[in-house]
């Protein structure tokens, strides 16, 4: 932590939330002392002996990138902040929204591919082909869906858990910043134009004040040019978004030895003779 000049000194805390492509910003006054500014990341490396070992005894990795559930990597550290020589001051959290479902498009190829696959799956098990465990036979025959098309987008379950537990934790850490009763003058959030951003932003206000209907949540601001600045941005637009060329990296990653071995290992274990089909434009 850094020691700053002060200008305001009626102002003590300022403490901020980004929630999915959503900002909150929050400000907790609570006493009066010198301005020390810091930062605080959760932040957790798993290594292969945090994981489970499957009936396989093969270790069940479970980061999948953006798909990975945050509680599965999150820090487990929940202990007070406490930094010789300073006092917590200022807290600025800028933070995607919670985990959602997915999109239109993918919801539909979801609800109609997921049953078809699943059926597959249970007869190369039942001709004795793959390397599932009993466990996760039990789970596929059991399974059904359990989502409508029509929460696309939107946050899960988990998403709001994540969401709440998140505020939870932080206010755990910071007692003297986020233990304050709800003040419109003390605590002020923003969040962009998506229920899923809004959504996420009043189950982070639920876990910080024990319910979300005494937050002042005001209306986001279109193509906001703070936390969505890019949507105003025509260099961004041109060279990057309407750019193929932008995703070759991408391309080349999905389609290259290293991902197409995942691929054929996830194939082979779920008893498939053929590698299962992924990236449509891989040769």
């Amino acid at each position: 932590m850094s020691q700053t000049t002060m200008f305001r000194p009626e102002i003590v805390r300022t403490v901020a939330l980004n929630v999915g492509y959503l900002l909150t910003v929050l400000i907790a006054a609570c006493g009066f002392h010198k301005w020390r500014t810091g930062v605080v990341a959760e932040r957790r490396t798993a290594s292969a002996q945090d994981l489970p070992v499957g009936e396989d005894g093969s270790r069940q990795y479970r980061l999948y990138g953006a798909k990975t559930s945050y509680d599965q990597v999150r820090e487990k550290d929940v202990q007070q902040i406490d930094v010789p020589g300073c006092v917590p001051k200022q807290f600025w959290l800028l933070s995607r929204h919670g985990a959602r479902y997915p999109g239109p498009f993918e919801m539909g190829a979801l609800t109609t591919r997921l049953p078809t696959l699943r059926e597959l799956i249970l007869e190369n098990v039942r001709s004795g082909r793959g390397r599932l465990g009993r466990s996760v036979v039990g789970g596929l025959q059991s399974w059904k869906l359990q989502f409508e098309p029509s929460s696309d987008n939107q946050l899960t379950p988990g998403g709001e858990k994540e969401m709440k537990e998140l505020a939870q934790r932080f206010k755990e850490r910071f007692p003297t910043l986020l233990g304050c009763d709800f003040s419109s003058e003390a605590y002020s959030f923003r969040h962009t134009d998506s229920h899923r951003t809004a959504d996420s932003a009043r189950h982070f206000a639920t876990g910080l004040f024990g319910s979300a209907f005494k937050v002042n949540l005001p209306e986001p601001v279109k193509d906001d040019p703070v936390i969505k600045f890019y949507k105003t941005c025509r260099k961004w637009k041109e060279e990057v978004d309407d750019n193929d060329e932008s995703r070759e990296e991408r391309t080349r990653f999905r389609c290259g030895p290293e991902m197409q071995r995942v691929v054929q290992n996830v194939s082979t274990r779920l008893g498939f003779s053929e590698k299962l089909l992924f990236g449509l434009f891989c040769q």
